[in-house]
Order: structure tokens, then sequence, then C-alpha cells
């Protein structure tokens, strides 16, 4: 089982109280560039349907002759536009051309992002001290902070899996802390359990993993199961980069 993170010189003991972060900037990302994208592909599939429901409606229509007129039996064809006449002077290069442009500078915007990120030390698990902390976890949008032991193997174990997934996903920040010289920290978010990761958004904290708690039974479990479970609550946005370990098969649907 996880062990109890040692009490000397701390006091593990508080009232789960996280409000110290709900002041914290809330960072925003712009979805204009996309969302011109998707009105654009919308308007054409609107198109696209309405050419496909003209053709259906109107297929060749047959009417029985009247007597008198070619005969009992025999059939008239009516004649309807086909789909060159419906859409005859119609001229979407236009809305093409801003589809492209719009497409291209919402991968421009995206390649910023990521820019960015990098700049703000995403793309690596990185060590972090207590004085560091509000800045590190206010900085950034989604963060994954792990309070580690020196001496915990697990707390070993969860650091090397955590280093292979940061790469994988720029999109948040992963940061590692000894929970023995973050006192303060370690009180104000009730950490009793090392290793514990924490997950922020926007600088608050909204899921906890502690020890390897739903990971597996064994120490040895899969890094596609940690990056599921960091999945699961809404910080990675990116798909999984690793395979699913055996044991992630009844919890979580494939990527």
């Amino acid at each position: 089982p996880p062990k109890t993170a040692p009490s000397a010189g701390m006091n593990f003991k508080g009232a789960g109280d996280n409000s110290f972060l709900t002041t914290a900037n809330q960072l925003t990302q712009q979805n204009a560039l996309e969302k011109a994208a998707q009105d654009l592909i919308k308007k054409h599939q609107k198109m696209e349907n309405a050419v496909q429901q003209h053709h259906e409606a109107n297929k060749p229509v047959y009417i029985r002759g009247k007597e008198g007129s070619r005969g009992n039996n025999e059939e008239d064809e009516v004649e309807l536009p086909d789909d060159d006449d419906l859409l005859d002077g119609y001229d979407d290069s236009n809305d093409i051309e801003q589809w492209r442009a719009a497409r291209l500078q919402q991968m421009k915007a995206e390649q910023e992002k990521k820019a960015e990120n990098v700049g703000k030390g995403h793309g690596d698990l990185r060590e972090i001290v207590e004085t560091e902390f509000l800045k590190e976890v206010t900085g950034s949008e989604f963060v994954v902070c792990h309070f580690y032991h020196d001496e915990f193997i697990r707390s070993k174990v969860m650091d090397k899996h955590l280093r292979m997934i940061a790469p994988q996903h720029l999109e948040a920040k992963f940061i590692r802390i000894n929970a023995e010289k973050a006192p303060f920290f370690v009180d104000k978010l009730v950490i009793k359990v090392l290793p514990t990761v924490i997950f922020f958004k926007d600088g608050v904290a909204i899921d906890r993993l502690i020890g390897f708690e739903g990971l597996g039974a064994a120490d040895d479990f899969a890094t596609g199961t940690l990056e599921r479970r960091i999945k699961k609550t809404g910080i990675l946005k990116g798909p999984c980069a690793f395979p699913f370990g055996e044991e992630d098969e009844d919890d979580y649907d494939s990527d």
C-alpha cells in the first residue's frame, strides 16, 4: 500500500480548503478562428445535404397515360431539373479560400500556443520549490503536480511515468515538489499519503491521485494507464500517446 508521508516537522491536518487558489488569474483560449472554420464546413455540408435531398425527392416520375392520349398502359416521363441545373451559377471558390485561410490561421495559432507553453516550462517534468508553487500552478491553464518523497520507491515510479507523458502533452504543465520541503502547501492541500498527484485547472485543484489508487494491483502499471487516468480529469486534451495496459481494458474506452 502507499506509504504515509512523514509528519516530522510538518502538520498534516487541514480542512481541505483550496480557496487560496481561487484568486488565481483565469486563463481562457479564444476559439474564434476554429468557430469560423466550423461554420464554413457546416455551410458546405448543408448545401450538399440540400442537393442530395433534391436528388432523392425528384427522381424521374412516371404517370400512367390517360385514355385517348398515348394509350391506356403507356407511361409518360416527366422531366425534372438535374443537379447541374440546381447548382448552375453557384461559385463556392471564395468560401473554399476563406475556409483554407481560416484553417491556416488556426494551425498557426496552435503552433504559437505550443511555443508559448514550452516557454512556460511545458514538455518536461520540472522540479520546483515551495516559493515557486503558486506562480507555477497559476501560470498555466492545466497543471499536474507530483508531491513526492526522496526515499519512497513509489515516488520514483510515478516520476518515471510522468517524465514520459509530459513531452507528449504540451497542453499541460508537469511539475514535482518535495513534500518535506513544502509544509505549507502539504498542510493546505491535506496531503497525507505519498506520492500524491494533484491536478489543477486555472489554479484550482480539481482532482487528485493518491498513491497508485486506480492504476492496477501492481506497481509496474503501464504508462498508458496513468495517462488515461490523467485524461479523465480533463487536464490532457490531446490523444493518448501510450498503449493500454491490461488493467485499463475494463475502465476506459478506446481512444
